[in-house]
């Protein structure tokens, strides 16, 4: 008689794993699913990207046919953000009118800017684009005078060669211009 009771405990706690796996399962698919949604809304949008933020346009954006934008939050791994800034700080003098760093969040003294050796703008803002953009990573923009994003490149953690591919395309599209 023990042994079947042994059988039936068993069993029981068997189904009532499979329950629980299929539901983290079930509640997995669901985020997954979300998150593909996200990024085809972002990737396939009739729109284009551009900065909507009236403070930022006209005063920082319209100086130069084309800007260099660097944008940074609260969110961003902190080696990433700092490889970033040593980059900024190698580009060379005669881009530095082109180049501006911006602070997205609500707390400007969490990241420090105090490793910018140029005379850059840093500015807290709690939102840059028309439409709503999640930032994660630090991201770097090439805009036109009028705010469309001509091309843009989120920092990949251990991948620093994108974020330095997109910075020499920009500079390279902001000296014709």
């Amino acid at each position: 008689m023990n042994t079947s009771n042994n059988y039936k405990v068993i069993t029981i706690l068997l189904i009532i794993l499979n329950i629980v796996c299929i539901y983290f399962l079930m509640k997995n698919n669901a985020t997954i699913t979300y998150l593909n949604d996200r990024i085809h809304l972002l990737t396939n949008t009739n729109k284009p990207l551009s900065l909507v933020n009236k403070r930022v346009s006209p005063k920082y954006i319209s100086i130069n046919k084309v800007n260099i934008i660097f944008i940074f939050n609260d969110n961003g791994c902190k080696s990433c953000i700092t490889e970033l800034i040593d980059k900024i700080n190698r580009i060379d003098n005669k881009f530095d009118s082109k180049i501006k760093v911006f602070y997205l969040g609500k707390n400007p003294d969490r990241i420090s800017f105090g490793r910018l050796t140029k005379n850059f703008i840093t500015t807290s803002f709690n939102n840059l684009f028309r439409d709503e953009i999640e930032i994660v990573q630090p991201m770097g923009l090439l805009v036109r005078y009028d705010g469309l994003v001509i091309d843009s490149q989120q920092e990949i953690v251990g991948s620093p060669s994108f974020m330095q591919d997109f910075i020499d395309r920009a500079l390279k599209i902001s000296e014709i211009f």
